[in-house]
């Protein structure tokens, strides 16, 4: 998938889990992939702060209709499940 910054992969992780037809199914392959994640400077496994950092920008993009780029939109409507599973996650970090 590349190198992406934590934005970019919070942004692709909400609207991973709002097109998914199963969202605690996405949710938990994001779970296993924040796992599997390396800093690409030094090939160490992502800290604990910086997946928490990751799943609370991916909230705001659930929460709040974020326009970004010329036609990219998440929408804000009905989302508080999906972010109750994000919130589960980072407890289980």
């Amino acid at each position: 998938m590349g190198s992406l910054t934590q934005n970019e992969r919070a942004l692709l992780y909400a609207l991973r889990l709002k097109a998914a037809s199963d969202a605690r199914e996405e949710a938990r392959k994001i779970k296993e992939e924040l796992g599997t994640l390396v800093y690409s400077t030094n090939n160490k496994r992502l800290s604990r702060a910086d997946k928490v950092a990751i799943l609370t920008e991916t909230k705001k993009y659930l929460r709040g209709g974020t326009l970004l780029g010329p036609q990219i939109l998440v929408e804000a409507n009905d989302n508080k499940g999906t972010i109750d599973i994000i919130d589960s996650i980072i407890n289980d970090l």
